[in-house]
């Protein structure tokens, strides 16, 4: 009897310490990051898969992820903001290669629009050139 009578006041003697919703908290050590805004370009707007300026050198890849629109399309910009071409393609989640070899000049830019229904997940833009030259591009993808 004493067997259960001390089994029973430990299990009850627990329950506060597993159910404890006490919390401690310590101060961050270092300044603290904010993260940025979308971009601060004059081409970005809300409503971009993805909106951004990457320098490179030789290659370089941008990002972004499509989870389905009304017209099952994407628009994608892509403008070259430095001073040698360079050539892109861009990959669908599959794998599959949707644009290659375009090449764009400096200062000029391109826009394609592509059918893109039940191709959800992570999309690939590389942008390349062939002389190791610099390369400074700027992507904006839009759903349509």
């Amino acid at each position: 009897m004493k067997k259960k009578l001390i089994i029973g006041a430990l299990v009850l003697g627990l329950i506060p310490i597993i159910g404890s919703t006490s919390v401690t908290a310590t101060p961050l050590k270092g300044p603290v990051n904010f993260v940025k805004p979308l971009a601060n370009d004059s081409r970005c707007d809300s409503g971009t898969l993805i909106c951004e300026t990457g320098k490179f050198t030789a290659k370089g890849t941008f990002f972004f992820d499509y989870y389905g629109s009304e017209d099952n399309k994407i628009r994608v910009h892509i403008a070259n903001d430095g001073k040698f071409p360079f050539d892109y393609r861009i990959t669908d989640p599959d794998g599959n290669k949707i644009a290659e070899g375009i090449t764009v000049k400096p200062g000029k830019s391109n826009t394609t629009t592509f059918y893109v229904q039940d191709l959800e997940g992570t999309y690939k833009v590389r942008v390349t050139n062939d002389d190791g030259q610099d390369i400074k591009a700027f992507v904006k993808v839009r759903a349509l």
